[in-house]
């Protein structure tokens, strides 16, 4: 194909016949990759959230409801989705969705989602300027949903059903402002691995049931502000691998924080720590440890600082564990 090209680049006038040869050959070539790449809406997404199938035995695996029709999705349905998403599917393309993604902020989640057989992802977010004051009930029919991404919707509360998803995988619910506690019942997630609650500004603690989910393997807290304590069942997560805290009011951690041998990252930087347990010396399976720019920090074990021979990446707070000193600051925290 190249030296055709170079052959017609080397003549004064290539005919228009030869270039739609040329035009043939590049096509010929491209159409196989282009296929390949030639995904519906829903197959796009469910590659890029990565849903997760039954490997592992869990979640089970996914059964797909006949869209013949439109299977369960009345024209009703369709069309309050249209107007909500700003899309123009038929009933059997809302059937047949297994990602519902809104790429544009809303004010309301229309009940008629219930209707969709077959979604396995949720991603929806609000807006700073309207909330969105309730989530419809009939959200509670996805049971087949491995993934809710529902960020900045101004909501005051979460209704129970929302934490009575058997299959989900992973749960995003960052930057609510408003809502002040995650009711115990997050513990009925037990096929729970990643958590996303950053960004939740007036939310100052964790529910026990945090330490029920044996399959957690990411907690996302950071810029919490007014969060100051982890409940002590935070070590009870067996197979937590990533803990991130930065950016929030946490002035130490639970002694049960060392029990986390599972744990690779944990990261308190900028956070408004004082001290630390010993038993995070515990943690010698940690690649990344990260708590500078902690200027609240007292004190600090030897047994944590002892970990900098173990851990690839430690960055301990200034002025410890041999590091640079930081001047104190001008006045002290606020809680």
């Amino acid at each position: 194909m190249q030296k055709n090209f170079l052959r017609l680049r080397g003549r004064k006038g290539a005919t228009v016949v030869e270039y739609a040869i040329l035009l043939g050959v590049i096509a010929a070539a491209l159409i196989p990759t282009l296929w390949n790449l030639g995904w519906t809406l829903s197959d796009t997404f469910y590659s890029v959230f990565d849903v997760p199938g039954d490997s592992g035995g869990y979640p089970p695996a996914f059964e797909m409801t006949d869209c013949t029709d439109g299977g369960p999705v009345t024209q009703h349905d369709a069309d309050a989705l249209n107007e909500w998403s700003g899309y123009d599917y038929s009933r059997e393309t809302w059937c047949g969705q297994s990602v519902v993604f809104i790429a544009r902020a809303v004010q309301y989640i229309p009940p008629e989602i219930g209707s969709l057989p077959n979604v396995l992802t949720v991603n929806i977010r609000g807006t700073f300027e309207d909330s969105v004051s309730s989530l419809p009930q009939e959200m509670s029919n996805l049971q087949q949903l491995r993934i809710l991404n529902l960020q900045q919707l101004g909501l005051s509360e979460y209704p129970e059903w929302l934490f009575h998803f058997p299959n989900l995988t992973q749960l995003n619910l960052s930057f609510d402002d408003t809502v002040t506690s995650i009711p115990d019942s997050i513990s009925n997630l037990t096929n729970l691995t990643d958590l996303m609650l950053n960004g939740m500004h007036n939310m100052p603690e964790l529910p026990d049931g945090i330490g029920n989910l044996p399959r957690l393997e990411r907690l996302v807290l950071n810029e919490n502000t007014q969060m100051t304590s982890l409940p002590d069942t935070i070590g009870n997560l067996p197979q937590l691998q990533e803990l991130d805290m930065g950016h929030t009011g946490l002035l130490t951690l639970p002694d049960s924080i060392g029990n986390l041998s599972t744990l690779k990252v944990l990261d308190g930087q900028r956070s408004d720590f004082l001290t630390l347990p010993a038993s995070v010396g515990n943690l010698t399976g940690l690649d990344s440890f990260m708590f500078q720019s902690n200027i609240y920090m007292q004190s600090l074990p030897d047994e944590v600082c002892a970990l900098k021979e173990t851990v690839p990446n430690f960055v301990p707070p200034d002025g410890f564990c041999g590091g640079a000193s930081v001047p104190e600051p001008s006045s002290p925290v606020v809680q």
